[in-house]
């Protein structure tokens, strides 16, 4: 609780509740925030608004200097973003919903957050909310960051940038 003092302690809770699967009244008790669940909300709703102005992709020069930082630092050239996804367990609201968000690996019902970092962890696109009964593939493709990746006019294709991720995504050319 030490860290507490120095960083704001929704925001540690919020990390904290979307890393594990324990209850709000758990987060409530360990964190001493009262409905905790509706202040997560407020708080995630407040970044969400700031992230277009925060979590932009970036331009040529940009890229360069990314791709620069990754082969300097972990001699992988080319390379400009490592991409991820993680699980957050929901409680669907609708009937018609609970087959769409059901997880057959993890038996639990779950959204996808889907983000890329950069060389500096620096997030550069988050993509949240896709059902979790879809495929890490399927996430991919129906995401905004798809046409970025694919686009033989845009920056990354005609770079033959890359982005490293797990054995899940798909191979795109």
């Amino acid at each position: 609780n030490v860290y507490m003092n120095r960083v704001d302690k929704l925001l540690l809770g919020c990390i904290w509740m979307l890393g594990n699967t324990k209850s709000f009244k758990e987060a409530e008790e360990f964190f001493n925030i009262e409905n905790f669940e509706t202040s997560m909300e407020v708080y995630l709703k407040k970044i969400l608004k700031l992230g277009s102005t925060y979590i932009v992709w970036p331009l040529s020069e940009e890229l360069q200097q990314i791709q620069k930082g990754f082969m300097i630092g972990y001699k992988f050239p080319k390379l400009v973003g490592v991409i991820g996804s993680l699980h957050i367990e929901v409680d669907p609201n609708a009937e018609e919903e609970r087959f769409e968000y059901f997880n057959a690996i993890m038996q639990k019902h779950t959204i996808v957050l889907q983000i890329v970092c950069d060389n500096n962890l620096l997030l550069r696109d988050v993509c949240v909310g896709c059902p979790g009964g879809q495929t890490i593939s399927e996430i991919l493709e129906n995401s905004p960051l798809y046409s970025l990746l694919t686009d033989p006019n845009g920056l990354l294709v005609k770079n033959n940038y890359l982005l490293l991720g797990g054995t899940e995504h798909p191979h795109l050319n």
